[in-house]
């Protein structure tokens, strides 16, 4: 049996994936966070384990590139300040 198939962790196929990106391989580190996520979500998949590490979800990264690299510098300021705000939303 692996840690992420006990039956009281519920892992969406997403989070793995997510986790392992994350952790790079620490199995410390997945451990930390899987138990994290776990505390904090019935259910964990990519956003939860994004939102538990603080990392930024990599949609917002792509808005904020390519607002960047399409808009005006104001909007794309103001893009950059959406995502983060939107992050903070239970």
């Amino acid at each position: 049996m692996t840690v992420d198939h006990v039956p009281s962790v519920k892992l969406t196929e997403e989070g793995r994936q997510a986790l392992l990106k994350l952790t790079k391989g620490d199995m410390r580190r997945a451990l930390n966070v899987l138990q994290a996520c776990h505390a904090a979500y019935d259910l964990t998949g990519e956003a939860e384990v994004y939102n538990c590490t603080g990392n930024p979800h990599p949609s917002d990264i792509e808005t904020i590139v390519n607002s960047m690299l399409t808009d005006e510098f104001t909007t794309a300021y103001n893009s950059e300040y959406e995502c983060g705000d939107r992050r903070d939303e239970p």
